[in-house]
């Protein structure tokens, strides 16, 4: 037994898919900003780029891993939140934001739930599930985990909330309409 978690004989274990997942998640604003040579208002901006394919790959890949991911302690919630997660990914590289300059169509706005999907999903396997392992247990290795998380998830959430905020921003005429572009806030 691995963390509440019979081995099974399974060759690829819930820690290297985690940990292949924060590579991804890591390497893809570098790798799609480096491949599309062009200047980017968001990731999701390289779907309309010569990193479109490496975007949609990255994306499915998260996708992927999050099906694969089966947990450890509280297996039905994290099982839950995983798929949506995962649903969020496939969703948003199937489903374009409109290009740079464009208005929003369908395509953006389901791509934009779909996202918040994704990050809400993850942001909420950080904060509480994750979490709630480390509680109660003494060491510095759990107290180390619990502040990562901690971290990562209001890291996500405070994200999500800017992205939100600078959208309004710039609909309502507050920051210049090519802010998001131009400075990349949002990348």
């Amino acid at each position: 037994m691995t963390d509440g978690i019979e081995n099974k004989g399974y060759l690829i274990d819930y820690r290297l898919l985690r940990l292949l997942m924060g590579i991804i998640a890591i390497a893809m604003p570098i790798v799609v900003s480096l491949w599309s040579h062009e200047k980017l208002s968001s990731i999701s901006a390289s779907y309309h780029t010569a990193a479109q394919d490496i975007f949609v790959g990255m994306l499915f890949s998260v996708g992927t891993f999050l099906i694969a991911y089966r947990g450890t302690a509280n297996h039905q919630k994290t099982m839950l939140a995983t798929k949506i997660g995962a649903m969020g990914a496939f969703a948003a590289a199937l489903f374009p934001i409109s290009p740079d300059g464009c208005p929003m169509d369908t395509s953006s706005y389901i791509h934009n739930m779909a996202a918040l999907l994704l990050f809400g999903s993850l942001a909420y396997i950080c904060l509480k599930l994750f979490r709630d392992r480390a509680k109660g247990k003494s060491g510095l290795k759990p107290l180390r985990r619990y502040f990562l998380y901690t971290v990562c998830g209001y890291g996500i959430i405070g994200s999500i909330l800017f992205i939100v905020a600078a959208w309004s921003l710039e609909r309502i005429g507050i920051l210049p309409n090519d802010a998001l572009l131009n400075y990349r806030i949002i990348f």
